[in-house]
């Protein structure tokens, strides 16, 4: 495998304001993650030392804005000073509730996505009346080859931005192709679009996916709704199967799937997950000419 494939490589020192999603780095540091590429692991990516990140209480999956003092002396640029982590002033954020302290609730009201028109209207109209969701419940769709899975996956997704205008969608695309995920992020500028494609190393792409969930549960802490969409579920599932068990005395971690369905509900005090996944129609990740190349931003 070469570099390209397990990791972007650095592209010069950066200088400035840089934001991204803070993710584990070494065993205190945390490293910024950056949307373009994906928020798969970088060489060029900020670090935030870890005397300051315990400081301000910072945790992966915390949208961090910040200011850059150099390149690290070879280590990556280093975060001098935290300005903003989710909008919030840092002190603000830090009093927000764990995750782990919060007591998850059942799926709450239905949401009635039948309501739509235009092309997709027939389509999810049909998911409505088979299989209704409600806020903070769980839609997987499947399908053979060219049923139109995707399609599918995509126009719920539209439904449910219209339904919850204020949700912020977070997109975990598994096997994708480069230009879908530009697609995704260009119809839904407000969107975390986090990639694992099939080419990407499994234990980077077991980073990416962790990253995914950390940010959910991070937005969740903060009151929002999330819409969490993931697409090729079984892939991504069957990919992470192939990651190297960690290192000594680290714990392996848990069935994506059982960590999905842990996320997904209302969360007492705090926002609520909503979950929609779509499987491939076989194991060797075909069947993406159906997929549409964008979402509109919920």
């Amino acid at each position: 495998m070469t570099e390209a494939t397990q990791a972007p490589a650095r592209s010069g020192a950066a200088t400035g304001v840089v934001r991204g999603l803070a993710a584990p780095r070494g065993e205190a540091d945390l490293a910024l993650r950056q949307a373009r590429w994906g928020f798969v692991p970088s060489l060029d990516d900020p670090v935030v030392p870890g005397a300051l990140a315990q400081r301000l209480g910072l945790r992966p999956g915390h949208e961090v804005e910040g200011r850059l003092e150099g390149d690290g002396a070879g280590e990556g640029p280093v975060v001098a000073a935290i300005e903003r982590v989710d909008g919030l002033a840092p002190e603000v954020a830090a009093r927000k509730p764990a995750l782990e302290g919060l007591t998850r609730r059942g799926p709450g009201r239905r949401l009635h996505l039948a309501g739509r028109q235009g092309v997709d209207g027939p389509l999810v109209r049909a998911v409505d009346a088979l299989a209704p969701l409600a806020l903070g419940g769980r839609l997987r769709l499947s399908g053979a080859r060219g049923a139109g899975r995707s399609r599918a996956f995509a126009a719920v997704l539209r439904a449910l931005g219209e339904r919850l205008p204020d949700a912020r969608l977070v997109l975990l695309l598994a096997h994708g192709r480069p230009e879908e995920a530009t697609a995704w992020r260009r119809a839904a500028p407000r969107a975390d679009v986090l990639a694992a494609p099939g080419e990407l190393d499994p234990t980077l792409a077991l980073a990416v996916v962790d990253l995914a969930l950390a940010r959910v549960a991070r937005l969740v802490e903060a009151g929002r709704d999330v819409i969490l969409g993931v697409d090729a579920l079984d892939l991504l599932v069957r990919e992470l199967a192939r990651a190297p068990d960690p290192p000594r005395g680290r714990p392996a971690p848990s069935p994506l799937r059982g960590r999905l369905e842990a996320l997904a509900g209302s969360w007492e005090g705090a926002g609520s997950v909503t979950l929609v996944a779509v499987d491939a129609p076989d194991a060797t990740g075909g069947g993406t000419a159906d997929r549409p190349p964008a979402v509109p931003r919920p």
